[in-house]
């Protein structure tokens, strides 16, 4: 007992001294304390003001679609006729990723847009899975029968050829 008494003091001292030289900077090796250099940013001159442009007229979204396509054509014709010119068949794989990027996010759209609105799904007036595909068929099925039957009714006649 008296042990533990003589030694808790004793390792409370020693780590009380620990602390207060740790709390010194040491002095470092090599590159451990070299003095931070501060480094002087360059001034960048500001931008040149963009020239002023007069836009007068704005492209319509089918002006804007007919520009892109004779665009891409035209970069696929060059691409095709210079091939080994690495830029230009690079120009035209970066325009069909944009394509492919564009469609695929119109895709998304449209169906976050049937989530929002399920009466534009054309799976609702003409279902695709086999239990209601029959129902939908019987429906059809009487639909034309009814409407052969109206005809017949009204004295029109059917004639069936082979």
């Amino acid at each position: 007992m008296r042990r533990l008494t003589v030694t808790l003091p004793w390792c409370l001292a020693s780590l009380l001294a620990t602390s207060i030289v740790q709390a010194e900077q040491p002095a470092g090796w090599k590159w451990y304390n070299e003095p931070a250099v501060k480094v002087k940013k360059a001034l960048t001159p500001p931008p040149p003001p963009a020239p002023a442009v007069t836009v007068t007229r704005t492209l319509t979204p089918t002006e804007q679609m007919d520009w892109f396509h004779r665009y891409h054509k035209d970069a696929t014709n060059d691409a095709a006729i210079n091939s080994k010119d690495n830029k230009k068949v690079e120009k035209v794989q970066l325009l069909n990723k944009f394509l492919y990027d564009k469609s695929s996010e119109f895709g998304m759209t449209m169906q976050e847009n049937l989530l929002l609105n399920p009466s534009l799904s054309y799976t609702k007036d003409r279902p695709t899975e086999q239990a209601a595909r029959s129902t939908y068929l019987q429906m059809e099925r009487e639909k034309k029968i009814r409407a052969v039957r109206e005809l017949a009714e009204a004295g029109w006649g059917i004639v069936f050829c082979l």
